[in-house]
């Protein structure tokens, strides 16, 4: 088990659910996922989640680790929120409402993520 994914089981453990719905929370502790060269938050809730329009739940379990949701870096570790079919609802309306139906999030130079059109 990596050192992030024995922190996240001990902090769901110890400290139960975040504010806002995000996870880790209660008894469905967070999925770890290693950032390949070229992913964006968007591959990797489509990956993980089935639909990429789930980033920003990715981003917020994420804050303490990413600064500007359209730039990260292969080999970090982010959890991946498990999310129940409310909050999978509320996280598609605002992905909506930061940028349109597309998250405007796609892979640039180097294998970081960067901005496309006007969303992160």
């Amino acid at each position: 088990m990596s050192p992030l994914r024995r922190l996240l089981v001990g902090a769901t453990l110890l400290a139960g659910p975040l504010p806002g719905g995000a996870q880790p929370a209660g008894a469905e502790p967070a999925r770890v996922h290693r950032v390949a060269p070229g992913e964006t938050l968007s591959h990797i809730a489509l990956h993980n989640l089935g639909d990429p329009s789930l980033w920003p739940a990715i981003y917020e379990a994420n804050r303490d680790r990413i600064k500007d949701p359209s730039v990260i870096y292969p080999g970090q570790e982010l959890a991946v929120p498990e999310l129940d079919p409310a909050r999978r609802e509320a996280v598609r309306r605002e992905a909506h409402a930061r940028n349109g139906p597309g998250n405007g999030v796609s892979a640039g130079r180097n294998g970081h993520a960067t901005g496309a059109g006007n969303g992160p």
